[in-house]
């Protein structure tokens, strides 16, 4: 059978997209959200308080219709439920069930990764330090939190991590660094504050590791260091 010109144009234009569609498909996702995947991350947190060596544990859930959008849903160690959605700018939360507290939807979505996955790839958001201590008049730390605007970029590609849950390649690695000033109670001088961290994301597998530093330029507030690894997954 001879096709018609039009027709084969129209074959194999519908070709070339199914083949384009395989190819996204099968292309590894560094957030992945399959139903069922979980992750268990070692964690060591080192500030004032101390040295604190915790578990993290990630787990997919089913899809999520809110509010008419169909949300990738993961639940965290602590009970707490996070809903995601996939944007041309990136993967981003949009909401966060807490338990006792009901549903949150985020202000703005909290980019996870940002699109296209390319060194220099570039974003900002709002989000608070989670590591400061002040040392109090009696000598003992009290926790404080700082907003403070993150700025994130894609710095490299094919990066190699090992962590105890094995050596991955062609990971990306996403740089991030936020500063900001507080003006202390016991004087006059504004004391600068200065959040970094780099995170690895391994194709099909995910964040399998981060690290956070906090630091301060005055002894009267304290920094920390955070480190998460994948353990297993």
């Amino acid at each position: 059978m001879t096709l018609h010109p039009a027709m084969k144009s129209l074959s194999l234009a519908v070709f070339a997209t199914l083949v384009l569609a395989g190819c996204v498909e099968d292309k590894p996702s560094y957030f992945p959200f399959n139903e069922g995947r979980d992750w268990s991350y070692g964690v060591t947190v080192d500030n004032a308080k101390g040295i604190a060596l915790q578990k993290s544990f990630v787990t997919n859930l089913s899809h999520s219709d809110l509010e008419g959008e169909k949300l990738a849903t993961r639940r965290m160690h602590n009970g707490e439920v996070y809903f995601y959605k996939e944007t041309d700018d990136g993967v981003v939360r949009v909401a966060i069930n807490r338990p006792g507290n009901g549903l949150y939807w985020e202000a703005e979505p909290v980019h996870v990764l940002g699109y296209p996955l390319t060194p220099g790839t570039k974003w900002s958001q709002k989000e608070q330090s989670y590591l400061f201590n002040i040392k109090l008049f009696n000598a003992e730390y009290n926790e404080m939190t700082v907003p403070m605007l993150m700025e994130y970029e894609i710095e490299s590609l094919g990066e190699t991590v090992k962590v105890p849950a094995g050596v991955f390649t062609d990971c990306i690695k996403v740089k991030g660094l936020g500063k900001t000033s507080v003006k202390g109670n016991f004087s006059e001088v504004f004391i600068g504050l200065t959040v970094e961290t780099v995170q690895w994301f391994a194709p099909g597998v995910g964040l399998v590791k981060s690290q956070r530093h906090e630091t301060s330029s005055n002894p009267r507030i304290a920094g920390g260091e955070y480190v998460k690894v994948l353990e297993e997954f």
